[in-house]
């Protein structure tokens, strides 16, 4: 094989490496063509030890611009990365809420309805962690021989009724949850809308500080895992 196909076998295997840079396919392009030029017989003239060290400062130029250019391309990179991390945000809102009375078989209970949307950005998952009634957890709003209880869900409820059995263990969406025994753990994706009731009972004592009862107004407050927290105030009926 003569060095007219060395070159080329070189020149095919650098196009392999460098198949998705234009900057490199072009100077591989040149420097084969220059070579070519010069390889016309057995021997290398003045002229074409002339014309390659015309080529020096085109390939010096070239390989500048393409270092240039994947250092710009992987610091543009790595600056996106870092300003999409510091623009993920957590956002609630508390779409609507209002109170009822219900009752079940041995308890009357003011039941308490709130659709909630996580509106942060796509990255943001947001975990509720606990719900606050005047800043009292809702484990510690309590009535003797009555059971506090939330319930959550993606769909809207049909029946807002508490249950004289809610669950105390396994939590599950669309059941009443033992608010005393089972911990307040509702995850919200990106742009979801969850659905929350909270059942406390008639004239429940918020840790000693005060009473449930009809026409007083009260702070549901929820918190997340981030340590967010977003409050609305509700009049009982």
């Amino acid at each position: 094989m003569n060095l007219r196909g060395y070159l080329k076998i070189f020149y095919i295997k650098l196009l392999c490496c460098t198949s998705n840079c234009v900057i490199f396919k072009f100077l591989c392009e040149y420097f084969l063509y220059k070579l070519e030029r010069m390889i016309s017989g057995t021997r290398c003239t003045r002229d074409a030890l002339s014309d390659l060290r015309s080529m020096e400062p085109i390939i010096a130029t070239v390989i500048i611009v393409a270092i240039v250019l994947i250092v710009g391309m992987a610091v543009a990179y790595w600056m996106g990365g870092i300003a999409g991390l510091y623009t993920r945000f957590e956002q609630l809102e508390i779409k609507a809420i209002y109170a009822t009375k219900e009752s079940t078989t041995n308890t009357e209970y003011f039941v308490i309805y709130m659709a909630v949307e996580n509106k942060g950005t796509a990255a943001a998952t947001i975990e509720i962690d606990n719900i606050l009634i005047n800043d009292v957890p809702l484990k510690e709003v309590t009535k003797e021989g009555a059971k506090t209880q939330y319930w959550y869900s993606e769909e809207m409820p049909s029946d807002i009724s508490p249950s004289d059995n809610p669950q105390t263990g396994n939590p599950q969406p669309n059941t009443w949850l033992d608010a005393t025994s089972v911990p307040v753990s509702i995850t919200i994706g990106p742009g979801e809308t969850y659905y929350i009731l909270i059942a406390i009972p008639v004239d429940a004592s918020i840790a000693g500080a005060g009473t449930v009862t009809s026409g007083v107004t009260i702070e549901v407050k929820l918190h997340t895992a981030g340590g967010r927290e977003y409050m609305k105030p509700i009049t009982l009926p």
